[in-house]
């Protein structure tokens, strides 16, 4: 079998409700090297026949029981065979230029390991989800965009820190390097970890103005305050996170920030009755200490990127950064019918 330029890679949960929109997004795709994967996670709702009969370009892999999210990408992307690697989530739609700009960037850009796409909401089509993933000295992460109305500010093709997995495109040698989704972050911030691994093997993430798509935020996952599991998985995972990728010499220098940001949350919590989220979250972080920490030496042993570039790459401003968010999240209403 030939090798095809890129593949494509669907993860699908009991999401047929989905896959029209999606899949017929993914199908008219301007690039025709290509495969079409869609990686069926222990789907109850008849997915697979319901795909092969309507889009018999699409080739279905299929696992008996859930594996969750990273270990469903991961099972997908072992199917693939592309030089390029697209991972998708089944609630988006692309437009149709979407693979044709990722891989442009990446020929345009040989430092850019993977791409961030822009992506907008899908009900809210004027507003973003993501223009990029952002790190901040204080151990916490935020969409670059996030709810802002899309304009001229973000047409400018940058490097950023990472790349929302909802929709991203990777080189093969960057995922056969650095690895697949770590599969003990569940669901949250998996896509994050694999982009801060990216980063300390010296591969760049480059945002792709051009490469757009629209987002039914939450339509699989869920998320917000109503969703405790979520908040749980999402507090120990940002803890995950810093433990396995930062190196110590930025946890010293970033520790000031750091401590000032976790007690602003611990605070938050308490007010918001949810102080018991973050104690259980803390906990299940010390239960697999020793198991990330032996993930952090293997991680940090690999190191490829100076301390001052990494530095470079990382944001300032988090608390004024996460003002404004909350301004926005408090006059938009996410989601639709």
């Amino acid at each position: 079998m030939s090798t095809p330029l890129v593949s494509l890679m669907v993860l699908s949960w009991n999401g047929m409700a989905h896959l029209e929109t999606c899949l017929s997004s993914v199908c008219a795709q301007t690039v025709s090297d290509r495969e079409i994967i869609l990686m069926d996670n222990g789907s109850t709702d008849g997915t697979k026949a319901w795909v092969e009969a309507h889009y018999p370009e699409v080739r279905v892999e299929r696992v008996e029981q859930n594996l969750g999210v990273p270990g469903g990408v991961n099972h997908g992307l072992s199917c693939t065979r592309g030089r390029y690697v697209a991972i998708l989530n089944n609630d988006i739609e692309l437009d149709p230029n979407w693979l044709a700009e990722s891989i442009r960037a990446l020929e345009a850009f040989p430092d850019a390991g993977f791409t961030a796409s822009r992506v907008r909401l899908f009900y809210q089509r004027d507003r973003l989800d993501t223009a990029g993933d952002m790190y901040f000295r204080e151990g916490y992460p935020a969409k670059r965009g996030w709810l802002n109305v899309d304009g001229p500010v973000f047409d400018e093709s940058v490097p950023v820190f990472g790349a929302c997995a909802v929709a991203a495109l990777y080189r093969r040698e960057l995922l056969d390097e650095v690895g697949l989704l770590d599969v003990d972050f569940e669901a949250g911030l998996e896509d994050l970890d694999l982009s801060f691994r990216a980063q300390l093997h010296g591969y760049g993430c480059r945002y792709v103005p051009g490469a757009v798509l629209y987002h039914k935020l939450g339509a699989t996952v869920g998320q917000g305050l109503s969703n405790p599991a979520h908040q749980l998985r999402m507090h120990r995972n940002l803890w995950l996170l810093r433990i396995k990728n930062l190196p110590w010499q930025l946890w010293l220098r970033y520790l000031p920030n750091m401590v000032m940001a976790e007690l602003v949350v611990v605070y938050r919590s308490l007010r918001t009755g949810h102080a018991g989220v973050l104690l259980r979250a803390r906990i299940d972080v010390i239960k697999r200490l020793r198991t990330t920490l032996a993930k952090r030496r293997a991680i940090q042993a690999r190191r490829r990127i100076s301390i001052t570039e990494l530095d470079r790459r990382i944001s300032r401003g988090w608390f004024r950064h996460r003002v404004r968010e909350k301004a926005l999240e408090a006059t938009v209403v996410i989601g639709g019918s």
